[in-house]
């Protein structure tokens, strides 16, 4: 399974269906969300995890990022961090937040429903944002109002946007 296909769902579900601005490979000082979410609440940053060895490992290389996470005093971090996880990973997810800060979330990428609809047919589903589900709702880490959170979003946005334009220009 690919990041890809996750990620898609992440923000398919963020916009859809909780009406909310999302984009993908944010920076957010130091460190770039998988996904970046804002909303009327403040920013959630989501990271992908496809395997046990990502999850912990992979993580663990990011231990300052987790304690500014954990640090409410730290500006210009997001408000709320969510794993997002396959089917397969919840317990170790569950079980790596337990132990690197417990306020985190957990929204599941639903494998069965995606290996249903994977095997029977050739074509891409449009309604993706029900592959996913809150596990465990993340708690608020900080209270920081992220004005340039949110125009570094707006720029991600906009350069995703004319980036695809591009793209559509260069086809012959």
């Amino acid at each position: 399974m690919k990041a890809a296909i996750i990620k898609t769902a992440v923000m398919s579900y963020y916009r859809f269906r909780r009406q909310m601005v999302c984009c993908d490979e944010v920076a957010c000082g130091p460190y770039i969300s998988d996904v970046l979410v804002q909303s009327a609440h403040g920013f959630y940053d989501i990271e992908i995890k496809l395997t046990k060895a990502d999850l912990w490992s992979g993580e663990a290389k990011k231990q300052k990022k987790h304690s500014f996470y954990s640090d409410p005093n730290v500006r210009g971090v997001p408000n709320y961090f969510i794993l997002c996880v396959p089917t397969s990973l919840l317990e170790d997810a569950n079980i790596w937040i337990d132990t690197v800060n417990p306020r985190y979330g957990i929204l599941e990428f639903i494998e069965s429903t995606w290996n249903s609809w994977y095997d029977s047919s050739s074509i891409f589903p449009r309604d993706v944002a029900n592959l996913i589900q809150f596990i465990r709702h993340p708690k608020r880490l900080n209270d920081n109002n992220l004005t340039d959170l949110r125009k570094t979003l707006i720029y991600r946005l906009n350069s995703a946007y004319l980036t695809h334009r591009q793209r559509d220009l260069t086809k012959p």
